[in-house]
């Protein structure tokens, strides 16, 4: 899943649905019994917060939640944020919900509602996370390649953690990758099915250049860019650095051309190194199209510590273009179903290579 280029951690968003205070929508009075006779009729207040606010700390909620509650607040977070909220049939969203909440539904009723909501959104992407996203280990997988007739290879795999040590230790295989002499770069996507951007974006910095890496959209358009600094760090769209440099860049690196592999496996934060690439001059593509998720999205906790991940915003290219579903690579070049363990006899890395045998810096 993309981490959003929104910085902090999952958020608690309680607004009304299209702007008005509805959280008791779905509510009902409860009716308990003590004793023969002795009804008490406990009413339900509701304390309506009006903004969203970064969570400090995100994770599973001690205290008892009604599964009511997580229905309302989960279904008005979709509409409000989610960037193809428009795909849903939300009148027909509320009857169902209505009929659930009289139902007495337990938490695994609700999550499934919800579940069911966010496959009507269509994004492939968006998803309810029912264990706290920030436990998530780090694989320790890491950058990886070497230089070859003057050509370099870099494999950039996903990784999935807020750890800052394991985004450095990340950061720093990539650029150790490309501190060798190269006249041109095969940045390796391919098997990278998402996870947290930043460090991906680090470890190919003196790629990238500073400025500008990427953009993404929200659907009101507001346009949240990740940038690239001077020293090789990764700035969230108000300036936050989120990922330092480790040196300043090399501005010889990044006139060097630079040819992407991709696949279908290529997903997320994946497809977001690939939109990042093709944003520079000297960059072809090649392989197959991508999975179709090159899409941002940022958490949102629910009261009983799950959390939405919830597609926000689309990436675009430098000219703005919305990309919203697989991204096709410049050059079509069929690739083998099963995983190489080398890359000899890869038609891919093969095609790519010949590319930069033929570029004016490597001839």
């Amino acid at each position: 899943m993309t981490v959003s280029p929104l910085p902090g951690g999952p958020r608690r968003c309680r607004r009304g649905r299209q702007g008005r205070a509805q959280s008791d929508r779905y509510r009902r009075p409860v009716v308990t019994r003590e004793g023969a006779g002795r009804i008490w009729l406990v009413v339900i207040v509701v304390l309506l917060v009006a903004a969203c606010e970064v969570s400090d700390n995100p994770g599973p909620s001690t205290a008892i939640v009604a599964p009511v509650d997580v229905l309302d607040e989960g279904l008005e977070i979709i509409e409000a944020k989610a960037y193809f909220a428009d795909r849903v049939d939300w009148q027909g969203v509320d009857e169902d919900a209505s009929r659930l909440a009289q139902s007495d539904p337990s938490m695994v009723d609700v999550h499934r509602f919800l579940e069911d909501v966010l496959r009507d959104l269509g994004d492939r992407h968006s998803q309810l996370i029912t264990a706290d996203p920030s436990s998530r280990a780090d694989t320790g997988d890491r950058p990886a390649g070497q230089v070859d007739d003057g050509v370099g290879y870099v494999h950039v795999p996903a990784i999935a953690t807020s750890d800052e040590t394991a985004q450095a230790a990340y950061r720093d295989a990539g650029l150790e990758v490309l501190s060798g002499d190269a006249c041109g770069w095969i940045v390796d996507v391919r098997l990278n099915g998402g996870g947290t951007i930043y460090p991906m974006f680090a470890s190919i910095a003196p790629l990238l250049g500073p400025g500008a890496a990427v953009s993404y959209v929200e659907r009101d358009g507001t346009e949240l860019t990740i940038s690239i600094n001077k020293d090789g760090g990764v700035e969230a769209p108000d300036g936050t650095v989120l990922v330092s440099g480790a040196e300043p860049i090399d501005a010889s690196e990044v006139e060097a051309p630079v040819a992407v592999l991709q696949h279908f496996s290529t997903a997320s934060s994946g497809e977001g190194v690939v939109l990042a690439l093709r944003n520079q001059a000297g960059t072809r593509t090649f392989g197959t199209e991508t999975r179709g998720v090159p899409t941002a999205n940022d958490g949102f906790d629910l009261p009983d510590g799950s959390t939405l991940g919830l597609t926000i915003a689309v990436g675009t290219n430098a000219n703005g273009r919305r990309y919203e579903g697989a991204i096709a690579p410049d050059e079509p070049v069929p690739y083998p179903a099963s995983r190489r363990s080398d890359l000899v006899g890869d038609p891919v890395y093969e095609a790519a290579h010949g590319w930069l045998r033929q570029h004016p810096r490597c001839s």
